[in-house]
């Protein structure tokens, strides 16, 4: 993430580290992936586009436990979306 941004290490280390102990991320070392375990608590996709758009990047993601529980998070909230968003099951 710092050599993306163009930021120094130190300082993506240390408030990446708050961010997990504050239990707004998790990450998964092996499989490169850092989840925001709240965001779909808190923030319904916009359009039906980006629903439809989830199965694609879940295709782009490696797998592990969190990846499942992101399948799981995203079939509760399109479970839970107005019927004129007229998507499938993202898993």
């Amino acid at each position: 993430m710092a050599a993306e941004l163009w930021l120094d290490l130190t300082a993506i280390e240390e408030a990446f580290r708050e961010i997990l102990f504050c239990g707004l991320a998790r990450h998964d070392d092996g499989a490169f992936f850092v989840s925001l375990p709240d965001t779909l608590k808190h923030n319904d996709p916009r359009s039906p586009n980006v629903v439809r758009a989830w199965p694609k990047a879940l295709g782009l993601l490696l797998e592990c436990d969190m990846k499942l529980e992101l399948e799981r998070q995203l079939a509760i909230t399109a479970q839970r979306l107005p019927k004129a968003f007229g998507q499938e099951s993202p898993t």
